[in-house]
């Protein structure tokens, strides 16, 4: 039997900025809905779209300012 080889694709996450990983997201999440092998990679500031507090602390820090 042979081994049928999945497509794979690898994303580089190297921004926090919402806007910008989301773009990453929707590509993984498509990808792997079309039964592709996908592998994401977080550089130092692209960890910061994964921490919970940064948006609780953003939205604290907006409230109440003009």
């Amino acid at each position: 039997m042979a081994e049928e080889k999945k497509e794979k694709l690898s994303i580089v996450m190297f921004s926090g900025d919402l806007d910008r990983a989301l773009a990453g997201f929707i590509l993984a999440t498509t990808a792997a809905s079309m039964g592709m092998e996908v592998s994401m990679f977080f550089t130092f500031w692209g960890l910061n779209i994964s921490r919970r507090t940064r948006a609780a602390s953003r939205a604290k820090a907006s409230s109440g300012r003009c």
